[in-house]
């Protein structure tokens, strides 16, 4: 009995803690991202051998758990069901079955939560969809269960350890597959697969699928395995994970009662017998619920259930998903990072290699889909409470690198890591990183730059140079033999080199542009989408629009900023990555992002305009985002040719936007990202275009490279782009071009090298070859193209007669100039045409201009000293300008300005930076003086041009900040108490400062700080790094006030703390009912009652010579606070709230306290108190009253004509009014009222933005 009742207990304790899996709203279904990315997977059918007599006959019973590859059944860790089911039993049996190893050794267990952990957003209620951890496996593969230190146990840890990462990345998946089983052909096809893999071998494989389990029955009495449990209906949903192992075709459950088990009767009345009136026959799966489970861990299923729709009990999309892996796989190249940082979802890192080892950018671009804004606001191991968990050791497998590189060639290899961290919050470093090149044994190349720190939402970028000894991969095919239009043709690729078997793949290649240009007027007419909100509306076009050789005649536009040429509907769900979706749908996306929202009340909306020659799509919108909502504007245009254009309007604001600009043939292969997504500076380049290549909208490659192309017009040069791709994912593409007759070749010369420079005139040298079997006369070749960089000067060549199989050369014979405003790697499309006696020929070519790109680079102050401004001193400013194009800058020169009359320019404000060369850097100098009288804090505002020969004018502005601002509040405590009231105080005093609930990424350019924590019951309690920075701001000289009621005693101690010279005294509770001064220093005479929000204490504090008491409970002689110098910084700590005291006559006043705690500090009184630049008239935002219980003024104080934006939001981020849209006011003081009456009490945030600036000011509202 009591067995049972463990039994009982143990059963019903599972079953809880996986019903929490499948009803919370994250786990009842697929995303539609998931969705897409599973429908649009490659679908594995049964191949020709396997069908008719000859076909491998198949057992009746077949049941791959019996085999040693699949591991014991095991519990799954919260909502990670899609990894235990792929991972956990898939993955792991299908490596040890090619590898022959037995899964009941650690060795050879694959951990679920290793990719898990990168993608659940350290939410343990997160489920991912095996999708994703697929392809994190196939990019930088698996770790065992040894190295990664069990099967885990938390939804936050990432394994630290660069030979962990190494050795996981020999254990990798090559292809994901789906298979229909919807029908009883589908069914055969997946027994195959579980019975030899579909290819004859010695063992079978294993499948997973989505469903909803909810419950299981038994087998009836009498028939085959009675008794054992069995799934004869799942559940609504879609969102559990499991894995099937075989079947069993004799198994049977009497759905309709009739006390018979048929195949062949119509038992759902619909009048069609099929595999939905099956009541024989079934799978086997195993579960992730542990042995307790069902039969041990395992369960039948109806093959019924497969054929069923999903609501009526049958699993998702009628479809299973398998693997291939690979056996022996090893890397080529990876990438040793040694990463620091203090929240890993604020960075991406990335890889790169560029063949010219000059360029300061890769040229080539290798992302992950691990390390890419993931995990969760955590250090980058994941637990918090321990500062080396801050520092993480990885390893990248760059291996694919090596397509791009000429092998015993000397290249640049690029690490880079970027961060978008709006708020500035957290901070890194990039400590090592180093190639490691096994091509040959192992070479370890070292880059000599280290502990870099990481820069603030930019790239952070280091390189190494090497050079890489190996045969890869090589297209042989030199030329495509003639086809003949309407026949179908065939070719067989051939390829060499590398690593077999070889995988060969079509490109659908777009030229993309970036330029300037004016933004369209679409007007129109109005769409009204279903949903402000992740909606979508139809449209019908007035032209078949051709778009990676498929034509659509309608398109359905989308709040989040793209188009797509089906209505499947794309609601806002949980986002694990947008980038699945993107690469696996075919969509054009100006701005694909899911925060956009329609506020028609901002006269939001979506626009359609058009007519036979274009179709123009518009959003106006507004960007959620949690540093603040955007107004955002931008066009799509179609045109009949296939050309693409998206515009983009008024994207001025200084913060980073993430988005996706691009177009995706949604097979997950052919896809374009714009240069600057998927985070840029919205300041971005006005328009981005694509252009179509002339190819072929029929033609398929099979795996075995063999080319079927169904030519659809006379006399044309098909463009055909082919990819190889061997074992170890290097790559080679080429270029083909298959005519009925003639083909072209070309080659550039232009200055004195054969890349198109801006302002040169480069000149094309061709070969003409008939391919055909007559001759051809009369030949003319003409090269033209329209483009507003571009003029032909000599676009005609004639040639004469081309006889069968000859080439005739023709040098210097095409020649065209380039302006000199042309953009940096600029795509040029021209197109050819062959002129003959009997017709003509018509095809096109690409080639790339490149130019200089002139930037600013950042100011710095050279004064021997702490490298500020200070007021009073003189010093030299450097001013770098940087050329990050691929081209040469000539004649560079830059003229500073400014207006602020605290600054004096000595020399002169001229520079002369000369010639710049690509990937280079210069430096210029001028001696600048700071007035004596310039107020700390200030900034000093510099407008900076820069020139360049011929005509190029950049003009570029920056700020330098002289001295320290005087003071920054932060407050932590969740009551807002003291802050507030030290924020009213400052304000009555006159003193500049900052208000702020978090310790900023910098926060040494404030001379103090004033801390505030809260008493008990919900204070905040700092962590180990909020304790190191404080710790770090103290030790560059800056002074602290830190106010806690528990920081002191109860909660954990950090870096900062001994810092104070305190030690505490417990005791029984106290009441706080007097706060006095303390003889001898400089609260001498000053007393106070008290009524904070908690008036007791149980202990006190005690100060460590040679700090000392400055205020006390009289009657006690209990220390309240603390002061100290250092010599070097200065503190104050204290147990009570500052706004628990209560004023009495002077000098008993928090204002005369506050007084005397700065001139403690050290404030510059002079130039900080009762100064006229400091009145509050003077700050650039600010709301009074404030606290309020009405309205409020919100008063704004201008330097210079400004179109201004105002709206208020809740605490939540949530806009609640908008009072200014972008409205021009002259310099001065302005303001606006803002009527709170109607909204309930709280926190709000006024929001001013203007052109370059963006301030913020809490509202309290009671």
């Amino acid at each position: 009995m009591k067995i049972k009742l463990l039994h009982y207990l143990i059963i019903t304790f599972i079953s809880l803690h996986l019903n929490a899996q499948n009803y919370p709203l994250s786990a009842k279904k697929l995303t539609f991202q998931d969705s897409i990315c599973l429908i649009n997977l490659p679908q594995l059918t049964l191949p020709e051998n396997y069908k008719g007599t000859y076909a491998p006959q198949l057992p009746a019973i077949h049941d791959n758990s019996e085999l040693p590859f699949l591991r014991p059944p095991f519990l799954q860790y919260s909502y990670s069901c899609g990894q235990a089911s792929s991972i956990g039993y898939n993955f792991t049996y299908e490596i040890n079955r090619v590898r022959n190893l037995p899964a009941k050794d650690s060795a050879n267990q694959y951990p679920p939560l290793f990719t898990w952990n990168f993608f659940n957003n350290a939410e343990n209620d997160v489920g991912v969809c095996f999708y994703y951890t697929w392809e994190a496996i196939k990019s930088n593969g698996q770790p065992n269960v040894i190295e990664y230190g069990g099967m885990g146990d938390n939804q936050l840890k990432w394994m630290t350890g660069y030979e962990k990462y190494y050795n996981g990345m020999n254990n990798r998946i090559s292809d994901v597959y789906s298979i229909y089983v919807g029908d009883s052909n589908g069914l055969i096809t997946l027994k195959y697969w579980l019975f030899d893999h579909l290819n004859g071998s010695e063992y079978g494989s294993l499948a997973n699928f989505y469903t909803d389990y909810y419950t299981h029955t038994f087998l009836p009495p009498g028939t085959p395995e009675e008794g054992k449990c069995v799934v004869t209906q799942w559940g609504p949903y879609s969102g559990h994970s499991m894995t099937i192992v075989g079947w069993n075709d004799s198994i049977r459950y009497d759905y309709n009662n009739d006390g018979l088990y048929t195949n062949d009767v119509d038992i759902n009345e619909d009048g069609i017998i099929n595999m939905k009136d099956w009541e024989i026959g079934g799978l086997k799966f195993i579960n992730s619920y542990s042995e307790w489970w069902a039969d041990s861990g395992f369960c039948y299923m109806m093959y019924k259930t497969l054929a069923e729709e999903k609501l009526d009990g049958g699993i998702w999309n009628k479809s299973v998903y398998i693997i291939e892996v690979k056996e022996d796989y090893s890397p080529t190249l990876a990438y040793k990072v040694k990463l620091k940082h203090s929240s890993r979802n604020k960075i991406k890192v990335s890889a790169g290699v560029s063949n010219d080892t000059t360029d300061v950018w890769t040229a080539h671009i290798l992302d992950f889909p691990i390390f890419n804004y993931q995990g969760g606001n955590h250090y980058m191991q994941g637990i918090d409470i321990i500062e080396a968990n801050k520092t993480i050791e990885f390893g990248l497998d760059v291996t694919p690198l090596i397509s791009y590189i000429n092998p015993g060639e000397p290249v640049k290899f690029f690490i880079q890591v970027k961060e978008h961290d709006p708020y500035n919050f957290y901070n890194g470093s990039l400590l090592q990183y180093s190639l490691m090149d096994y091509s040959n044994g192992l070479q370890e190349i070292v880059c000599s730059d280290t502990n870099v720190t990481i820069i603030e939402n930019g790239y952070t970028t280091l390189s190494v140079v090497h050079q890489v000894n190996i045969n890869k991969v090589n297209i042989d095919t030199e030329e495509l033999p003639p086809c003949i239009s309407g026949q179908q043709y065939t070719h067989q690729m051939s390829a060499s080199g590398g690593t077999e078997p070889y995988k060969w793949q079509l490109l659908m290649e777009y030229s993309e542009n970036q330029y300037e240009d004016d933004y369209p007027a679409i007007q129109g007419q109005q769409l009204n989408p279903n949903g402000s909100s992740s909606g979508y509306a139809i449209q019908a076009i007035e032209f078949p629009f051709p778009f990676y050789g498929n034509m659509y005649d309608t398109v359905t536009i989308h709040v989040d900023g793209f188009l797509m040429f089906d209505t499947l509907k794309y609601p806002i769900p949980y986002q694990v990555d947008d980038m699945f979706p993107f690469k696996y749908e075919s969509m054009l996306a100006p701005f694909f992002n899911q925060d956009l929202i329609i506020n028609s009340s901002a006269g939001n909306g979506l626009w359609y305009e058009g007519n036979a020659n274009y179709a123009a799509f518009r959003w106006i919108e507004t960007l959620m985002e949690e540093n603040g909502n955007y107004q955002l504007d931008f066009t799509a245009i179609l045109y009949p040719d296939g050309n693409i254009e998206y515009y983009f309007d008024n994207f001025n604001d200084p913060e980073y936007l993430y988005r996706i600009t691009g177009i995706s043939n949604g097979d997950g292969i052919n896809y374009q990202i714009a240069g600057f997504s998927n985070l840029f500076p919205a300041k971005s380049p006005q328009v981005v275009t694509y252009t179509p290549q002339n190819y072929i909208s029929s033609m398929n490659i099979n795996d075995e490279g063999l080319l079927t192309v169904l030519p659809d017009e006379n006399n044309k040069i098909y463009n055909i782009t082919i990819k190889a791709t061997d074992y170890h994912n290097i790559s080679d593409s080429k270029t083909f071009q298959l005519s009925d007759g003639i083909v072209f070749y070309f080659t550039i010369t232009s200055g004195d090298d054969n890349r198109i420079d801006y302002g040169e005139t480069p000149v094309l040298s061709f070969a003409i070859k008939n391919t055909g079997n007559q001759p051809v006369n009369n030949v003319i070749l003409t090269v033209q193209i329209n483009d507003l960089f571009i003029t032909m000067t000599d676009s005609t060549e004639n040639i004469g007669t081309i006889y069968p199989g000859q080439t005739i050369y023709l040098p210097d014979a095409i020649s065209f100039s380039t302006e000199t405003g042309i953009p940096d790697n600029y795509n040029l499309t021209f197109d050819v045409i062959i002129n003959t006696a009997t017709g003509s020929w018509e095809g096109s070519f690409n080639v790339k201009a490149y130019a200089p790109v002139l930037s600013l680079g950042s100011p710095f102050v050279d004064d021997n000293d702490n490298g500020i401004f200070d007021p009073g001193e003189t010093v030299n400013l450097i001013i770098p300008v940087n050329n990050y194009g691929h081209s040469n800058a000539i004649g560079v020169e830059g003229l500073l300005t400014t207006y602020d009359t605290y600054i004096s320019l000595n020399s002169s404000n001229q520079f002369y930076f000369g010639n710049i060369p690509k990937g280079s850097s210069v430096y210029d100098t001028i001696n600048i003086s700071v007035a004596n009288n310039t107020p700390q804090g200030h900034s000093s505002h510099f407008d900076f041009e820069i020139t360049a020969l011929p005509d190029f004018i950049i003009e570029e502005s920056f700020d330098m900040l002289i001295g320290r601002y005087p003071i920054l509040i932060i407050d932590m405590d969740p009551k807002l108490l003291s802050g507030p009231v030290i924020k009213s105080t400052l304000e009555e005093l006159n003193v500049l400062f900052d208000y702020l609930y978090y310790i900023p990424g910098e926060p040494d350019i404030f001379q103090n700080i004033f801390i505030v924590l809260g008493r008990m019951f919900g204070q905040h309690i700092l962590t180990e790094y909020e304790g190191q920075k404080l710790a770090d701001f103290l030790n560059t000289g800056g002074n602290i006030y830190m106010e806690g009621g528990m920081t002191w005693f109860d909660d954990p101690q950090t870096a900062v703390h001994p810092m104070f010279n305190i030690n505490t005294v417990p005791l029984t509770w106290n009441l706080i009912d007097t706060v006095s001064g303390i003889i001898n220093t400089f609260t001498e005479g000053l007393s106070f009652t008290f009524s904070g929000d908690m008036p007791y204490y149980n202990y006190y504090l005690e100060p460590v010579e040679p700090a000392y008491t400055i205020l006390q409970r009289a009657s006690e002689q209990h220390g309240f606070a603390v002061a100290y110098n250092n010599g070097n910084y200065k503190t104050i700590g204290s147990i009570i709230d500052f706004s628990g005291l209560n004023d009495s006559l002077p000098p008993s006043t928090k204002n005369n306290l506050m007084m005397k705690m700065l001139i403690f500090f050290g404030l510059d009184t002079t130039s900080a108190i009762n100064k006229n630049y400091y009145d509050l008239e003077n700050r650039v935002l600010f709301c009074y009253p404030n606290p309020t219980s009405e309205n409020t003024t919100i008063s704004f104080l201008l330097t210079r004509t400004e179109n201004i934006y105002i709206d208020i939001y809740d605490i939540h981020g949530v806009k609640v009014s908008t009072l200014l849209t972008g409205k021009e006011f002259p310099a001065g003081k302005h303001s606006v009222l803002w009527d709170g009456k109607k909204f309930s009490n709280g926190i709000y945030i006024c929001r001013l933005k203007t052109e370059k600036n963006i301030s913020t000011e809490k509202i309290i509202k009671f």
